[in-house]
C-alpha cells in the first residue's frame, strides 16, 4: 500500500447535471440554487477525498464512478441529511411504543456514516476503490 494521497476527479456542474437528469427522484437537486448545488459538489467532493482510495479512481471507469458517488451524495445533503445528526439517528435498535421507550447502541452505525458518507448508494460506489483497513463488526444479542 502507497502512502500517497489519491484526490478524486472533481466532477463538473454540467456533469452532475447529467448524472441528475437520469436518475429517479432527482428533485432536491431540481429544487436546489446553483449556489447550492456547488456548495453540495464541494461538500462531497470533500468528503469522499477524506477517504484511502486507490489510484484506480482515476481511471476512466473510476472517474464515472466519482461523477454517480459525488451526485448522489449532493442529493443526500441537498435532501437534508446533515452528516453529524446522522451517527445519533441510526443508533436506534429497538423502539416501544408503550412509554415511548427508545435504545441506542452506538456500535450499529454503518460503515459509510462513521467514514464521512451521507449517501449509502455513494459508499457502494466508492467501495472497490477503498483501501483502508476496513472490518465488520458483530454484535451478539441474546
Amino acid at each position: 500500500m502507497s502512502n500517497n494521497i489519491v484526490t478524486i476527479y472533481e466532477p463538473t456542474l454540467d456533469e452532475v447535471n447529467g448524472y441528475m437528469n437520469n436518475r429517479l427522484n432527482a428533485d432536491p437537486w431540481f429544487d436546489a440554487t446553483e449556489d447550492d448545488q456547488l456548495k453540495a459538489i464541494s461538500t462531497a467532493i470533500r468528503s469522499i477525498n477524506n477517504l484511502s482510495l486507490d489510484k484506480s479512481i482515476n481511471s476512466e471507469q473510476g472517474i464515472i464512478d466519482t461523477i454517480a458517488a459525488v451526485s448522489e451524495v449532493c442529493i443526500s445533503l441537498l435532501d437534508g441529511v446533515d452528516p453529524s445528526k446522522e451517527i445519533d439517528s441510526v443508533n436506534v435498535i429497538s423502539r416501544s411504543f408503550v412509554s415511548s421507550k427508545v435504545t441506542y447502541d452506538k456500535r450499529t452505525v454503518p460503515e459509510h456514516t462513521k467514514a464521512g458518507i451521507v449517501s449509502p448508494i455513494a459508499w457502494n460506489i466508492l467501495w472497490p476503490y477503498l483501501i483502508a483497513n476496513l472490518s465488520l463488526s458483530f454484535i451478539r444479542v441474546t
